[in-house]
C-alpha cells in the first residue's frame, strides 16, 4: 500500500512538473526568446517588439575587436555602438566603402589615456582616431579630460586614399535557434518583469515605453511604441555642462592630433528619445536633449543627428532597433556614410540623398 501511494505521489509530481514545463514552454514559444536589451530589461515580449523582415549585414566582421598591436589605419574607441559583434556594425559598411583597416577598442573597459599612451599608438599612429559615445554617457566618458579648453584651428581631414571592397553584405533575418526556446528562464523573467512594471513607479523604471504619432518607423508589431532606456531620468545638460563637454572634446582632439599624423573625429550617438522626439506623444519628454547645441562644434561628426532625423522623417524603418538600444542596419549605414562624408570634407549628406537611401532601406526591411 505504501509503495502504491509513493508511486502515485511521484506520478502526480512528474505530471505537475510536465504540465508546468509545457505551460512555460508554450508561453515562451508565443512571446519568443529575448533578443534586444530593452525588451529583456523592461520585460517586453519580442513577439511585440522584435524587428521583422530582413536587414543588410555582414556574417563575418570586416574589422578587429582584438588586441591593439601594430599599425591600423583607423582606431575606434567606443561603447557598445562600436564595440559589438552585431552583423550590422557601421565599421563593416565603412570598411567596405573605404578599404581602410579598422580596430575597435572598448571605451567602457579602457580610456583615451590608455590608448594614447600605448606603444602601438605612439610607434604606429593611425590616420584616424574615432571617439564614439552614446549621448547619455558622454560626460562620463569625458571625465578624464582636463579643464583646459584649447582654441583649435578649424578641423580638416587630409584626403585619404580609399579602395572600395566588394559588397559582401547579405539580407539577415531575426531568427532564434531552437535551443533558445528550451529554457524556462526567459518566459519566467518576462512574467516577473511585466508584473514588476505594472506595480512599480513608472518614473523609476529602467526602460520606459512611449506612444508615437506614427506607426511606420519600426517593423515590429508594436510599431507605434518607443522603448527608451534611462535617458528620460537625467536632466538636460546645463549651459555649463555643454561647455564642459565641448572643451573635453577639444582637449581630446588636441592630444590625439599632437603627433601631426592622426586626425580626430568624435561620433556622438543620439539617444533614442533624441532621435524620435518629434514623434513622441508625451510633450513632457520631447526635446530634452541639448545635443543639437554641440553639432556646430568642429570635433563632432557633421550632420549625424540631422541625418538620422532626416531618415526617420523620411520613413526609414528601424533606424534604431525596436527592441534594442542600438541602431538597426539603416542607422549603422547612415553613420558610416556620414563618417565618409566627414573625411571627404562634406558637412552633410543632402536630404534628397537620404530620402533616396530611406526608400532603398525600407525595401530591405519589407
Amino acid at each position: 500500500m505504501k509503495v502504491d501511494l509513493h508511486r502515485k505521489y511521484v506520478r502526480r509530481c512528474l505530471l505537475a512538473i510536465a504540465a508546468f514545463s509545457a505551460g512555460v514552454f508554450s508561453i515562451g514559444w508565443y512571446v519568443e526568446p529575448f533578443s534586444g536589451d530593452l525588451a529583456r530589461m523592461g520585460g517586453y515580449a519580442e513577439r511585440d517588439f522584435g524587428w521583422n523582415g530582413t536587414q543588410q549585414g555582414y556574417p563575418r566582421p570586416r574589422f578587429s575587436l582584438g588586441a591593439y598591436e601594430g599599425y591600423w589605419d583607423v582606431v575606434v574607441l567606443g561603447d557598445s555602438f562600436s564595440f559589438n559583434e552585431s552583423p550590422f556594425q557601421w565599421q563593416n559598411f565603412f570598411v567596405a566603402t573605404t578599404g581602410l583597416s579598422v580596430i575597435t577598442l572598448d571605451l567602457r573597459g579602457g580610456s583615451p589615456d590608455a590608448v594614447l599612451g600605448s606603444k602601438a599608438f605612439r610607434q604606429h599612429p593611425p590616420k584616424l582616431f574615432i571617439f564614439e559615445s552614446i549621448e547619455r554617457n558622454l560626460r562620463q566618458h569625458l571625465s578624464h579630460a582636463s579643464s583646459a579648453c584649447p582654441d583649435l584651428p578649424r578641423q580638416t581631414v587630409r584626403e585619404l586614399q580609399f579602395a572600395r571592397r566588394p559588397d559582401e553584405s547579405v539580407a539577415i533575418k531575426r531568427e532564434h535557434p531552437l535551443r533558445s526556446y528550451l529554457s524556462h528562464g526567459y518566459p519566467l523573467a518576462l512574467l516577473y518583469r511585466a508584473v514588476h512594471r505594472s506595480v512599480a513607479d513608472e518614473q523609476k523604471q529602467a526602460v520606459r515605453r512611449f506612444s508615437l504619432t506614427r506607426s511606420d518607423l519600426f517593423s515590429s508589431r508594436s510599431s507605434d511604441q518607443l522603448l527608451v532606456y534611462e535617458e528620460v531620468h537625467g536632466k538636460p545638460w546645463s549651459d555649463a555642462q555643454v561647455t564642459e563637454i565641448r572643451c573635453g572634446l577639444r582637449e581630446l582632439r588636441r592630444r590625439v592630433e599632437q603627433n601631426g599624423i592622426t586626425h580626430f573625429i568624435a561620433m556622438v550617438v543620439p539617444d533614442r528619445l533624441t532621435a524620435y522626439s518629434d514623434y513622441v506623444t508625451d510633450g513632457q519628454v520631447r526635446h530634452l536633449s541639448r545635443l543639437a547645441d554641440l553639432t556646430s562644434d568642429e570635433p563632432l561628426t557633421p550632420g549625424l543627428l540631422v541625418a538620422l532625423r532626416q531618415a526617420i522623417d523620411a520613413g526609414t524603418v528601424d533606424v534604431y532597433q525596436p527592441d534594442d538600444t542600438h541602431w538597426g542596419s539603416a542607422g549603422h549605414q547612415i553613420a558610416a556614410r556620414l563618417l565618409v562624408d566627414t573625411i571627404n570634407g562634406q558637412r552633410t549628406t543632402p536630404a534628397r540623398e537620404l530620402s533616396a537611401s530611406a526608400a532603398k532601406l525600407r525595401k530591405v526591411s519589407d
